[in-house]
């Protein structure tokens, strides 16, 4: 097989947004009229709506060849789940050749907030930061004093773009000062406004009132760390600042101008945190609350003013439409903005840890008690939750720690061909393994002998199996579509994959077990007509699939 590349597609679903409100009827509100949570629960739905469709159109209209600085643009698109995959596809080509021709995973020699925003924009679209042109996007991440360069803006951006896919730290040996999440965090905490006095509370980045702006990024980088206890504390004070610096009308200004961009920030960052920011009465002012408010900068026909008599601003415009999508994805039960490991195909909840949940073991076969479902990180609501179950109770994939599935994280070429070797009853192969990287003693040796003989596996071009190499979607395919043919099963079936947006970028080595994977079932897009096929396949990918195949072929 050729190398490997991490080329992530979030296969992203069509919206479908209700417009029951003219927005003129909003706008045309003051204060000295009726407030805005008057109007009824289907109107108001409905003005929001309506904008933030608007939003998503103007946008996608007045940004139409996405590149390297159109981040924010991408990224209110994509978790408003706007439906333009051609779209994506290019935007992700050029952000390739952009980093390839940058010749560096550092894009700014003193501002890391070149690297977060990047890939905050990438993660939307579930794709690897990790390998982009090359390069690993997070290692200028490894070094604290690079990160706080720009103070408090580097390391807040910094813990947003590590936390949309639980990212590990790398690690890099040039780093002066080597990175910890527990660090990002200590330095953010210390910045709080008049921090350890009675009047603590809020964040800016300079001066020392607080600010809306800079209190809600804060918020937004601290809500999956809202458990520890110095963290909640900061966050309850922050919430306090940010309720007592709110307008009338639920607005809020920066040195003095009340506009957009600060009430998206605090919109985002309440809906991070699970508060309703139209109903919390924290934020419920007697003229309005930040929803309201938003909606009043919004322009007839598409996008949103900084202030109020101002014309279309485009930051004003990618930050009002993603602050509406967070509540959006906030009313409907979805992650929050920034936890964007539903993109990458697995929905759940946000860390409340200091560590990338979900690390593996070495070993994959340690033991766990069948019966009840070991692991405290599936639940029932889980969309893979039948699938670990099955595979649990058949002894077939295990926990990779104490109490842990890790479905968000990646599975090795080892593991994948370990599991199928357990499914037959670890079956002795005919001899030791042909592969040069594959040792005696080891504890996937068997398994990867086995997998080679049987024709399961044949190795990379220069006669490697590259064990510990994370399996891709379209590697997963390849060894199954062999294990079926082992198996004496039909293995005819081929879809056809026009209606498949990334087709191209199945290698072609893969294509004939790709169309048969799909045509089975098996392999299912990540979202809207996207297979990601070089895409690092997850724990909960593989038990999902397996189920699928072993129950089909019983």
């Amino acid at each position: 097989m050729p190398s490997r590349k991490k080329r992530f597609f979030s296969l992203l679903s069509a919206v479908c947004l209700a417009l029951t409100l003219p927005l003129t009827a909003l706008a045309a509100e003051t204060q000295t009229q009726a407030p805005a949570r008057a109007l009824s629960a289907q109107a108001a739905d409905g003005a929001r709506e309506e904008t933030l469709a608007n939003a998503l159109a103007y946008i996608f209209a007045h940004v139409p060849e996405p590149a390297f600085g159109t981040e924010w643009s991408v990224l209110a698109l994509a978790r408003a789940e706007y439906p333009a995959p051609d779209y994506y596809s290019r935007y992700f080509d050029k952000i390739a050749a952009y980093v390839r021709q940058n010749g560096s995973a550092r894009l700014d020699r003193s501002r890391v907030t070149e690297n977060a925003r990047l890939i905050l924009a990438l993660s939307s679209l579930g794709l690897d930061a990790t390998d982009v042109g090359g390069y690993n996007l997070l290692t200028p991440m490894a070094d604290l004093s690079f990160i706080t360069r720009q103070g408090l803006n580097g390391p807040v951006f910094a813990l947003l773009a590590l936390d949309t896919n639980a990212y590990e730290i790398p690690a890099d040996d040039s780093a002066a000062d080597p990175a910890t999440r527990e660090k990002i965090i200590d330095y953010i905490l210390h910045r709080e406004i008049q921090r350890d006095t009675d009047k603590a509370g809020g964040f800016a980045l300079s001066g020392s009132a607080p600010d809306p702006d800079m209190t809600g990024m804060v918020l937004q980088a601290l809500a999956p760390y809202r458990n520890q206890p110095p963290v909640a504390a900061a966050i309850d004070r922050a919430l306090a600042a940010l309720s007592g610096i709110q307008e009338d009308d639920g607005g809020f200004s920066f040195r003095g101008a009340a506009n957009a961009e600060s009430i998206s920030q605090v919109v985002v960052a309440l809906t991070a945190l699970g508060i309703d920011p139209a109903a919390d009465p924290r934020f419920v002012k007697k003229n309005g609350d930040p929803i309201t408010a938003l909606l009043r900068f919004a322009v007839d026909g598409g996008g949103f003013r900084h202030t109020r008599t101002g014309e279309v601003n485009g930051m004003a415009t990618d930050q009002g439409a993603y602050a509406l999508a967070a509540y959006d994805r906030f009313r409907n039960g979805k992650n929050s903005l920034y936890d964007m490991r539903d993109a990458f195909g697995s929905p759940d909840p946000p860390s409340t840890g200091t560590t990338a949940p979900g690390t593996p073991t070495d070993d994959p076969t340690r033991s766990t008690q069948q019966g009840a479902l070991p692991f405290d990180d599936v639940t029932a609501a889980d969309w893979f939750y039948e699938a670990v179950t099955y595979m649990q109770s058949t002894g077939l994939m295990r926990g990779t720690g104490a109490a842990k599935f890790a479905p968000n994280a990646s599975l090795t070429r080892a593991m994948f061909v370990t599991i199928l070797h357990r499914r037959e009853d670890e079956p002795a192969a005919a001899g030791p393994a042909a592969f040069p990287d594959v040792t005696d003693g080891r504890w996937y040796t068997a398994a990867a002998a086995w997998a080679g003989a049987a024709g399961l596996v044949s190795g990379y071009g220069d006669g490697r199996f590259g064990p510990d190499d994370d399996v891709t979607r379209e590697q997963v395919a390849v060894i199954l579509y062999h294990y079926a043919a082992w198996k004496d099963l039909d293995t005819s079936a081929a879809a056809d994959l026009a209606g498949c947006a990334d087709a191209d970028s199945v290698s072609g080595w893969a294509l004939p077990a790709v169309r048969w994977a799909v045509a089975k079932g098996l392999l299912t897009g990540r979202a809207a007509g996207m297979l990601a096929p070089k895409s690092t396949a997850t724990r909960a990918e593989v038990a999902v699939l397996l189920m699928r195949f072993f129950t089909l072929s019983a």
